[in-house]
């Protein structure tokens, strides 16, 4: 299994005394069993207190049906979280084959109906040949820009409270429903400000909340995971973008980016909608 644990689309990431973790979370990379039939891959993110105790964080589930012995790559879904791992926690990977009674039981035969049963023998590669799921993916991002041709384009690994470009590089910054799920939204858009030329612009689309959430709700791992808790009210997306030094601030109309999804019960609760919002560096 390679690249346990990542942030990606620009979510903050810090290895500090204190390590945040923001973002899409990981898919995470195992290999499938050496039995036929199928079988599940289950994988939790926890945070593993001071004294032992361990705090499940986010999980994910697949189904794989492979051969007998076979090898080869699967991904997991770990969704969405937002979590500050503070320093003397310990993070954790957990990987099993089930997770009864939150999902059905598998009988590992392929079959959804019956009473045969199949043990299932799971194996995890893992090692230097297996490395950073992270540092995979932009040397592939690198290789399919190579072969089109797009001599320009750059990936670049980098914190969002730490882009890693130069002050006044961009012309124009875009992003899509990341900076919800960064604790430091303010030192997010600080840095934005920093690497736009004057006269450049900034672009992002994430969800406001049309009514206030309390603070029990925003300790709610479910309600950040599902895009809820991290979002602010369109008030407060403006007036961060005020004290950041950002003018001509716009936004968008409403979209109902939760509407038939399993977290639009959360988003109905709290008015939660989709904006875009728009804003300019001063000076030209």
């Amino acid at each position: 299994m390679r690249g346990c644990v990542r942030a990606a689309d620009g979510a903050a990431r810090t290895h500090t005394s204190s390590d945040d973790r923001a973002g899409p979370e990981d898919r995470d990379e195992g290999h499938p069993p050496a039995v036929p039939g199928s079988t599940d891959w289950v994988v939790r993110l926890c945070d593993v207190v001071p004294g032992g105790r361990s705090i499940n964080i986010c999980d994910g589930i697949t189904r794989v049906q492979e051969g007998a012995d076979s090898t080869g790559q699967i991904e997991i879904d770990l969704w969405s979280t937002s979590i500050v791992f503070l320093a003397g926690h310990r993070v954790r990977i957990q990987v099993t084959s089930s997770c009864f009674p939150r999902w059905d039981r598998n009988l590992n035969t392929g079959s959804q109906h019956g009473t045969r049963m199949q043990a299932a023998r799971q194996r995890i590669h893992h090692g230097e040949d297996r490395g950073s799921y992270v540092a995979g993916m932009l040397a592939r991002s690198r290789q399919s820009a190579a072969a089109l041709g797009l001599a320009p384009v750059q990936f670049r690994d980098g914190l969002a409270e730490a882009l890693p470009v130069p002050g006044g590089w961009a012309d124009v910054v875009i992003c899509n429903r990341v900076i919800n799920l960064c604790a430091g939204k303010q030192a997010v858009f600080a840095q934005i400000y920093r690497v736009l030329r004057p006269g450049g612009r900034l672009q992002f689309a994430d969800i406001a909340n049309g009514r206030p959430i309390p603070a029990a709700a925003l300790r709610d791992i479910d309600l950040w995971t599902g895009c809820i808790a991290g979002g602010l009210p369109r008030a407060g997306w403006h007036k961060m973008l005020e004290n950041s030094g950002f003018t001509d601030v716009v936004t968008g109309p409403a979209v109902d980016t939760f509407g038939g999804s399993h977290g639009e019960g959360n988003a109905r609760a709290f008015a939660v909608y989709g904006y875009a919002f728009m804003a300019s560096k001063p000076g030209a």
